[in-house]
């Protein structure tokens, strides 16, 4: 009885090691382009680093608050599949950019379960626009 517990244990151990491990080849990235007259276009990207074909689902939320203190809400989602070793671009966005604004960024990929696989968080200002 004991050994059989141990296997069960073993086996119930390497499931849930296995999914972490499948989780962590998804990764997201946000990439920004400046434009003329102050626009800046944010992409969400993810890739899969992986050996096998992945289903998942996102959301890319842009949060805008501009140097006069109004704030701007733009939220886009869906799903979509990616093959090994891809990269995708799965939205992109433009916003208009002034020096004094702070723009949130948060990009987050789910497994088909609805469960959080990746994010990537950035906080732009003007030196990050500047850069690009």
């Amino acid at each position: 009885m004991p050994q059989k517990l141990y296997v069960l244990s073993l086996l119930l151990f390497s499931l849930n090691f296995g999914t972490a491990q499948e989780n962590d080849n998804i990764t997201t990235d946000i990439e920004l382009k400046t434009q003329q007259n102050n626009l800046v276009s944010i992409s969400g990207v993810c890739h899969n680093n992986s050996s096998e074909i992945q289903n998942l689902n996102y959301s890319l939320n842009v949060q805008k608050i501009s140097n006069t203190g109004s704030k701007s809400n733009n939220s886009q989602s869906g799903t979509f599949t990616i093959k090994p070793n891809e990269n995708k671009t799965l939205s992109t966005t433009t916003i208009n950019f002034e020096a004094k604004d702070q723009t949130r960024v948060v990009l987050t990929v789910f497994n088909s379960m609805k469960i959080q696989v990746a994010q990537q968080q950035k906080l732009l200002t003007i030196k990050d626009i500047i850069k690009n």
